[in-house]
């Protein structure tokens, strides 16, 4: 399970965190198997998978941010389809699991104009405990 020790590691440079992250984010980017059909859908995806991916974090710090995202969270649910809600309670689990051993909150942006020129650029940051 995800633990947040209190003496931060190095963080990964940002070409290997915006690859981890997009590698996390896949369920969401190829919820239709065709894959993303905009530059908006892989924005919005790429916006919930840095959600799915923080909130673990923010839980495991006891952050006042835990239940602000809980609450996004689900407001996105009841919004998106069936497939998508039940995406995102998987993600937060892989993020709790299989992706426990990388302590640190992601920063992530979508830069381009179109799918084909569409890059992911993710960030690590330290979490901070609240004071």
């Amino acid at each position: 399970m995800l633990q947040i020790s209190a003496e931060p590691g190095a963080l990964p440079a940002p070409d290997s965190v915006s690859g981890l992250l997009r590698e996390f984010a896949e369920p969401l980017l190829y919820a239709d198997p065709a894959g993303p059909n905009d530059l908006d859908t892989v924005r919005t995806a790429l916006m919930l998978a840095m959600i799915c991916w923080n909130l673990p974090v923010y839980e495991a710090l006891g952050s006042p941010l835990y239940a602000q995202g809980l609450r996004t969270l689900d407001a996105v649910e009841q919004q998106v389809p069936r497939v998508i809600a039940s995406t995102l309670r998987r993600l937060i689990q892989d993020r709790k699991t299989k992706y426990a051993e990388h302590p640190f909150l992601v920063v992530v942006e979508v830069q381009g104009t179109n799918l084909k020129d569409a890059t992911i650029v993710a960030e690590a940051r330290i979490p901070r405990a609240p004071r």
